[in-house]
């Protein structure tokens, strides 16, 4: 006979305990997060989940605790992601975006609106920037994050979306973008 095992409020797991052995069996819920955001009064995370094993949407509010305008994002993200009450939940939502919700709520801690932060956070637009001004250690930030990109938007073999030889065609009627170089050239032959 089994009977269930009480944990800590709020935890996604549940464990079961057989009265004749001893043997315990913890039961962990799947948990893809679906949605996330902040609410400044109070600071708080706010999660859109929904519960794999029963297809339930739920939302979870995370309180902020001990976070000032002088605190380290980076680092209130990753204990936020690693707390033993919220860790269960946060699993799915990558590290590099709680770390912007903590610099959104810190930048309204410091005045500005979600709009500046969110700017603020982007930087200047790839075409904007010149990556010969960068340092040795930011151009190979910069490089690192278009691998990651180059990553995600790569198409490999096994792929159910890999088309081998893919041949596109433009209509006619479609704008043709022209560059001086190409003016330029036609001349010289």
């Amino acid at each position: 006979m089994f009977w269930p095992y009480a944990g800590p409020k709020g935890n996604p797991s549940f464990s079961y305990k057989h009265m004749n052995c001893g043997l315990t069996v913890v039961y962990i819920m799947s948990i893809i997060a679906k949605r996330c955001g902040v609410t400044f009064a109070p600071p708080s995370i706010i999660l859109v989940y929904e519960n794999e094993d029963t297809s339930k949407i739920r939302k979870r509010i995370i309180p902020v605790r001990n976070f000032s305008k002088y605190s380290d994002c980076s680092r209130a993200a990753e204990r936020l992601k690693h707390h033993s009450r919220h860790g269960l939940y946060l699993k799915s939502v990558p590290l590099a975006q709680l770390e912007r919700l903590h610099t959104v709520l810190r930048d309204h801690l410091c005045g500005l609106t979600v709009e500046e932060s969110l700017a603020a956070q982007r930087g200047p637009g790839p075409q904007e920037e010149d990556l010969n001004k960068l340092s040795d250690d930011e151009l190979n930030l910069r490089k690192a994050k278009m691998d990651v990109l180059f990553e995600q938007n790569r198409r490999h073999k096994d792929d159910p979306t890999f088309v081998y030889d893919l041949e596109v065609e433009f209509p006619e009627n479609s704008v043709r973008e022209t560059c001086s170089w190409d003016e330029d050239l036609s001349d010289e032959f």
